[in-house]
């Protein structure tokens, strides 16, 4: 399937996916028909930010075959003040959940790898008792789960075991969870040596579809307050992540609404 095909918006200097859920959910179906390996990242404003001083994530993002916006911070700006194509929001929570459903209703393989000890595995049953879905239509065992031990990344040993384990179950859909920028740089860093259809960042989709995490309810995301739900859960960790990154995003609206206005 040829990018020339696929609608995108340029935002922050990223080429974003620019169709709505529904659409991107059929897309990669579609995908995975023709049998083209391809990366799915999910940035948010963490991303953006965290890009700027890491050259190498940067480059990541700018190569993956798909980014889809996961932060309303970015597609609210860009829709209200540069205005070029509509950028609709697609969290990575969400579309974990309703293409690894799809998947196990239609017999395909979807692999759950990352998020603490045991979440993966809640996750995988919870996708695979949900109420409603049809069992697949072969013998395969389809959803893996698997949670890699602490340092994975560091340690060669550990990267050719994850690297053999996803190769002997060959999955046609990859959700891996480990946190950002580790999990986008480890999937490209192992791209060759690794058997998938599509591989997908998805941060803590895990904890959000086994419920060992609240989301924020609907009305909260909608209002642009998930990022404070999320971060009253997880203070600790995530306080200063989002009170750093609050400036620095600042600053890159500011740079493109000058260069909107160059053009």
């Amino acid at each position: 399937m040829s990018h020339e095909s696929i609608v995108s918006v340029n935002a922050f200097g990223y080429s974003f996916y620019g169709g709505s859920e529904g659409n991107f959910i059929n897309q990669i179906l579609g995908e995975i028909k023709v049998k083209r390996k391809i990366t799915v990242f999910t940035p948010n404003v963490d991303f953006l930010v965290r890009a700027e001083k890491d050259n190498a994530f940067k480059s990541i993002l700018k190569n993956s075959d798909y980014l889809v916006c996961d932060g309303l911070p970015i597609s609210a700006f860009h829709n209200k003040f540069i205005r070029r194509g509509h950028l609709h929001r697609i969290t990575g929570s969400t579309v974990t959940k309703i293409l690894a459903t799809k998947a196990y209703s239609q017999g395909l393989r979807v692999a759950f790898v990352g998020g603490n000890d045991g979440v993966a595995v809640r996750a995988a049953k919870k996708i695979m008792l949900s109420e409603g879905i049809a069992k697949p239509s072969n013998e395969r065992i389809p959803i893996f789960s698997f949670c890699p031990e602490f340092g994975f990344e560091k340690s060669e040993r550990l990267t050719k075991e994850l690297v053999n384990l996803i190769n002997e179950f060959d999955p046609d859909f990859l959700f891996f969870g480990v946190g950002s920028p580790k999990q986008e740089k480890w999937i490209c860093e192992n791209i060759d040596n690794l058997s998938f259809g599509a591989a997908f960042g998805i941060g803590a989709s895990f904890d959000f579809i086994a419920g060992s995490k609240s989301r924020a309810p609907e009305w909260v995301q909608k209002s642009g307050a998930e990022w404070i739900w999320r971060m009253a859960q997880e203070p600790t960790r995530l306080g200063p992540r989002y009170l750093k990154a609050i400036f620095p995003f600042l600053a890159l609206c500011t740079k493109s609404i000058f260069k909107s206005w160059k053009y």
